[in-house]
């Protein structure tokens, strides 16, 4: 199964994790015992690597890791 979310961007990370986690939390529990024995991975783009949306041009840009 694949699953693909928009961000929602809020007035800080705190609501971006309440916000946004809750869509794929929302998801998850909808989907329930269909998902026994399943595989559930996040996969996310940029904002992973550059952090915080309120943080963007504001000083250092964090280390890309590698894999």
């Amino acid at each position: 199964m694949f699953f693909e979310s928009v961000w929602a961007r809020q007035e800080n990370e705190k609501e971006n994790i309440r916000v946004n986690g809750g869509m794929v939390r929302n998801v998850i529990e909808a989907l329930g015992e269909r998902l026994n024995g399943a595989h559930v991975a996040l996969v996310t783009g940029l904002k992973h690597y550059l952090g915080p949306f309120e943080a963007y041009g504001k000083g250092a840009v964090p280390v890309t890791p590698i894999p």
